[in-house]
C-alpha cells in the first residue's frame, strides 16, 4: 500500500504530472497486489498525507491505460478528499517552475515554521 501511494506521489513530484507509461505501468502492477483491506487503508492513509489527489490521478491514469482495477469505493473515496488539498493542487499546477515545487516541499517541512503568507508568496 505504501509503495502505491508512494508511486502516485512521485509521479506528480518529480516532473510535474508527466504522463510516462514505466511509472503508469508501475502503479498498474502495485494494484494489482492490492486486497481489499489494503485499498481501505490506502484511501485512508491517502486521505490523512493530503495525497488523495495524487493517488486517484495515478490510479485513474493505470486503470485507463492498463485496465487496473480500482474498486470503485476507493475512488470515490480519493475523488471525495482530493477537492480539499490546496498542497496537492501546486504540484498540479501547469506552469510552475521547479524551485516553486521545492520551496513548497520545504514550506510543509514542520521544523522550518515557514508562514503560510511566506508559502503563498512561493506559490
Amino acid at each position: 500500500m505504501h509503495a502505491l501511494v508512494l508511486a502516485c506521489v512521485h509521479r506528480i513530484a518529480h516532473p510535474y504530472d508527466e504522463e510516462r507509461l514505466i511509472w503508469t505501468y508501475d502503479i498498474h502492477l502495485l494494484a494489482g497486489q492490492m486486497t481489499p483491506s489494503e485499498w481501505d487503508a490506502l484511501a485512508t492513509y491517502a486521505q490523512e498525507r493530503g495525497v488523495a489527489a495524487a493517488c486517484a490521478r495515478g490510479l485513474a491514469l493505470a486503470r485507463e491505460t492498463f485496465g487496473s482495477g480500482v474498486p470503485d469505493a476507493t475512488r470515490q473515496r480519493l475523488a471525495a478528499a482530493a477537492g480539499r488539498e490546496p498542497v496537492s493542487a501546486r504540484y498540479r499546477r501547469a506552469g510552475q517552475r521547479h524551485i516553486q515545487r521545492i520551496w513548497s516541499d520545504f514550506a510543509l517541512l514542520p521544523s522550518w515554521g515557514m508562514s503560510n503568507a511566506a508559502a503563498t508568496m512561493v506559490g
